[in-house]
């Protein structure tokens, strides 16, 4: 082999491994960068689209209200029926995660403080805009009633 086909395989061979390099670093990059996420079971929730469609109008004929008051430490919900007055016999469970960080997801249930009332002392350790879906429920089982809410609230 002359010394220019040693050249022209070593530029090759280079040229590969750069290509390989490249490619493992992208790999790499894309599964471990913490912005990067994907819904959840998303292809299920694609199937029972129709479903949750049901529930949410189911939900919003609730008439339910929630305000959130949310800081770095502390979630506080209010829950109130269609007339204004505190909701204080429901189960609250929440999902949460900020937007920068989506797969770094909050699952919790929410504790009753008081009539209406329902908190979640966790540190949110990130300002910005946060997500929150909420899913609150009270009845007896058979007739349970449950309000679905997802809401964005900024956190100083």
């Amino acid at each position: 082999m002359n010394r220019r086909a040693k050249v022209m395989v070593v530029v090759v061979a280079l040229f590969m491994a750069t290509v390989v390099g490249a490619n493992f670093f992208l790999i790499l990059k894309a599964t471990t960068d913490p912005s990067f996420s994907v819904e959840t079971d998303y292809y299920q929730k694609a199937l029972d689209w129709d479903a949750l469609q049901a529930a949410r109008r189911r939900s919003e004929a609730l008439g339910w209200t929630a305000k959130v008051d949310a800081s770095r430490e502390k979630l506080v919900l209010e829950l109130s029926d269609r007339l204004g007055a505190p909701i204080a016999d429901a189960h609250v469970q929440v999902e949460a995660f900020h937007s920068a960080r989506a797969d770094q997801r909050v699952r919790a249930a929410l504790q009753h403080d008081r009539d209406g009332v329902y908190s979640l002392e966790r540190a949110f350790d990130r300002p910005g805009l946060w997500a929150y879906r909420f899913v609150a429920e009270r009845g007896p089982p058979g007739s349970v009633e449950r309000y679905l809410k997802t809401l964005e609230v900024n956190v100083p």
